[in-house]
This record gives C-alpha cells, sequence and structure tokens, in this order.
C-alpha cells in the first residue's frame, strides 16, 4: 500500500454516500428550505446544479419520463411520505427531485415526475417518451424490510407485458430490470 493518498474525488464537488432526502419536493418547492415540515431532517440536502441525464436529454430533445410508483399520493401530500400506509413513494430514488435544472423548470418538471399510473396510460396510449425510468413502490420494490421479490416481479412482468402488447413499443423498446 502506498503511502501517498489518492482520490478520484474532483475537488469542489459533493459526493453523497448514503440516502438524503432530495433538495425538492415533487411540486418543485425547495424541501431543504421547509422549515414547516416536522418530518424534514438534516438529511435533506440543498437542490443541486450538478448536471444529470436530463439534462443531457433535453440538450439532444430527447422525451423523458421518470415514473415512480404512488408519486400522486406524495405529490399530495409529500409531508406524509412513508408514514401512511397509501404513501410509499420513493423520493430518494427520484434522481430528478435532487436537480434544480428540472425542478425550477415548470414544464420540465411535469414532464419529467410521473406516477406509473401514467406509465400505464402511456403504454396503452401509444404516447411513451423515448427514455422512461420507473421505480415501484415501497410496497413492491422487493426490498425485504417492505416488500417481497414476488411482488416486485409481478411489478416488472405487468410493465413487460404492456409494452409487449403494444406491437411498436416492442420492436423498439430496451427493458433493463435492476435489483439493488
Amino acid at each position: 500500500m502506498s503511502s501517498q493518498s489518492s482520490t478520484i474525488c474532483e475537488a469542489g464537488h459533493y459526493y453523497l454516500h448514503n440516502n438524503y432526502n432530495p433538495g425538492s419536493y415533487g411540486d418543485g418547492t425547495n424541501a431543504y428550505a421547509d422549515i414547516s415540515n416536522p418530518l424534514n431532517t438534516v438529511f435533506t440536502i440543498p437542490p443541486s446544479s450538478v448536471r444529470n441525464i436530463g439534462d443531457a436529454l433535453l440538450a439532444k430533445n430527447v422525451s423523458f419520463a421518470y415514473f415512480g410508483d404512488q408519486f400522486n399520493a406524495y405529490l399530495a401530500n409529500p409531508y406524509n411520505n412513508y408514514v401512511t400506509p397509501d404513501n410509499t413513494y420513493c423520493n430518494i430514488c427520484n434522481f430528478f427531485q435532487y436537480s434544480t435544472s428540472i425542478m425550477t423548470n415548470a414544464a420540465v418538471r411535469s414532464a419529467a415526475l410521473q406516477d406509473t399510473l401514467d406509465l400505464y396510460a402511456d403504454l396503452m396510449s401509444g404516447k411513451l417518451p423515448a427514455v422512461s425510468f420507473v421505480k415501484p413502490s415501497g410496497y413492491l420494490d422487493g426490498h425485504p424490510a417492505s416488500s417481497k421479490v414476488d411482488l416486485l416481479e409481478g411489478f416488472v412482468k405487468k410493465i413487460v407485458d404492456m409494452t409487449k402488447a403494444n406491437s411498436t413499443f416492442w420492436v423498439n423498446t430496451a427493458i433493463h430490470h435492476h435489483y439493488g
């Protein structure tokens, strides 16, 4: 082992090593600055201007959306996220909620942040964005503390079956499933 320390971290950048609440609520308001939220903690980070995949897609005029299961319930009451049984949306999983470029632009935000109900409607109508990110709720994500793997498999199967039912989508779609 070398006595010199080396790093791959770039000076002046913030590197997140744990799950922290995003700096924005789903409606674009600043979660970090919200002192009225009783659930706001030191684990809520400021909104970030670091370039992200959404910025790259926007620059190339490629449509995209993050479909978070139970996003509509979260949007209606972000203070009760994970507190009530009907609100199991994963705010820490939605990378766009950390981004000022996405969250401070109402048109981009409303197109980019969707519920899985919108995904199902898009699959049935044939109006799916070019790039879709999909995240199941806490009850369906396969994590041992809140879900079962067969529930995650059922969630994925539903999306694959709905994509397969549209022949135009099926021949032009790549689906990548990541667990963990």
